[in-house]
């Protein structure tokens, strides 16, 4: 019996991984735009945000 439950959550797993992987790859937006929006801002417009949590660039 565990082992049925440990090979559903480990299926469950694998296939949330293959999903997102999908749909990382299949997309056709832009690179490091992930949320749909306009377009990313530039660093121009990112400093005049004055946002109270530093933001952090790769």
């Amino acid at each position: 019996m565990q082992q049925i439950i440990v090979v559903v959550i480990v299926a469950g797993a694998i296939f949330f991984l293959g999903r997102r992987l999908y749909k990382t790859f299949s997309s056709g937006q832009t690179p490091g735009c992930g949320c749909g929006c306009s377009g990313c801002l530039d660093q121009t417009q990112s400093k005049s945000l004055k946002s109270p949590f530093p933001m952090h660039r790769p």
